[in-house]
């Protein structure tokens, strides 16, 4: 299931450039221009089941979210988080974080395993493999 919707996602998402990859994170990683930002954010919107701006907060907010959230070190004003979750609380996560004092946007698109505080290696893999991703 996990290998099929980051499929989907990678044929809905037309992304500007090629991604890289964050090894902080552990996470798929773009940096666009807020226009471009924009444009990505509403195809995500469209993707993705829970979408959150500013803060991540409502009764759709599950521990998973949460522990996903605290990874991220939060959600800042301006910032803005979408998510599907999948079976055994798997969830695919894309991250949007405007760069104070310029005009970027940093796009992490990730996939979060509470199980494992983060990912396990296959799904690392399995996700730098689809969207084709320069490893450093």
């Amino acid at each position: 299931m996990l290998e099929d919707r980051l499929k989907s996602i990678a044929q809905n998402v037309s992304a500007p450039c090629t991604w890289g990859w964050d090894n902080r994170y552990h996470t798929l990683f773009l940096v666009v221009n807020p226009a471009q930002a924009r444009r990505l954010k509403t195809q995500f919107e469209g993707i993705f089941e829970n979408n959150w701006t500013d803060e991540v907060s409502g009764d759709d907010v599950t521990d998973v979210v949460e522990g996903l959230v605290k990874t991220l070190s939060g959600i800042r004003q301006g910032q803005s988080l979408h998510c599907t979750g999948l079976e055994e609380g798997t969830i695919i996560f894309a991250a949007f974080w405007p760069w104070m004092g310029q005009p970027m946007v940093s796009i992490r698109l990730g996939v979060f395993e509470p199980a494992h505080a983060g990912a396990q290696p296959e799904s690392l893999e399995m996700l730098k493999t689809i969207f084709d991703a320069e490893v450093d």
